[in-house]
């Protein structure tokens, strides 16, 4: 049987990818194949793992080859129904964290392009936290752990997203309040002081994308009409003519910035 040295070396994918599998395949953390790299797989290992290699060349994420992401020092499930958690997201938490404990706008670059940004429209302290379009509830489980005294809705148009949801929150012990329906729909009726906090879809439709997004990733929650604000547009409008809300918070594109301005200011 390969040892541990030879499987990674004979992989055929990138080496971080052919470690991160071959450890949930040996059920050990990846900083201990280097001190193993001699030992020998079993036959069952060999073939699951060259299963994951063979998978990942096709162009399929480690995430949804493994069926977790780490994602802001937690462990979150995920499958295609799901964006797999990224790092730029947790830009989106630190702005949201900030607004909520200072009561001012915030505005973070997270990644090339990418914009966290919070605006301030009601000066009413929030009684609670909605996440719009939460997928895996990687953000709103992130927030309940880091404001416990706030409840937490969540919600999605997508029930399996749901389902992947509500997993995560009882993994992570996080008390939240998943409902299913478009942007505000599920919160129209929500009659005290709320922020919002969303990871809409806000890519141009027709923008090709890496493989192992585009093939994997579910389209719904990537591309939002031909200017990438099809989505945007609407939960601004509903944000501002909710009596309850007093702001949101918004991950988008940088050259998106000054619509989104436009919108929340007219």
């Amino acid at each position: 049987m390969p040892s541990i040295a030879d499987s990674l070396k004979q992989a055929g994918v990138e080496k971080l990818d052919a470690e991160l599998l071959l450890s949930d395949v040996l059920h050990v953390p990846r900083s201990v194949l280097l001190a193993r790299s001699k030992e020998s797989l079993s036959s069952e290992q060999t073939i699951h793992f060259k299963d994951f290699c063979k998978r990942r060349k096709k162009g399929e994420p480690v995430a949804y080859i493994l069926g977790k992401k780490e994602f802001y020092g937690m462990s979150f499930g995920v499958s295609p129904a799901v964006l797999i958690p990224r790092p730029a997201t947790e830009g989106l938490i630190d702005v949201t964290k900030e607004t909520l404990l200072t009561k001012k706008a915030q505005r973070k670059e997270t990644d090339s392009g990418i914009l966290a940004k919070s605006w301030i429209l009601k000066e009413d302290n929030p009684t609670v936290i909605v996440d719009i379009g939460t997928g895996s509830g990687a953000i709103a489980i992130i927030l309940a752990h880091q404001f416990p005294s706030l409840p937490i809705i969540a919600t999605d148009i997508s029930i399996e997203a749901l389902a992947i949801a509500i997993r995560n929150a009882w993994g992570n012990d996080a008390q939240i309040d998943f409902r299913h329906g478009p942007l505000l729909g599920p919160v129209l009726d929500l009659q005290e002081p709320f922020f919002v906090v969303s990871n809409p879809p806000y890519i141009p439709e027709g923008e090709k994308l890496m493989n192992d997004v585009s093939a994997f990733e579910p389209h719904e929650a990537l591309f939002a009409g031909r200017d990438g604000l099809s989505v945007i547009t609407p939960l601004i409008d509903q944000c501002k003519k909710h009596p309850f809300c007093t702001g949101v918070a918004l991950e988008f594109r940088s050259d998106q910035e000054r619509m989104i301005d436009s919108f929340l200011k007219n």
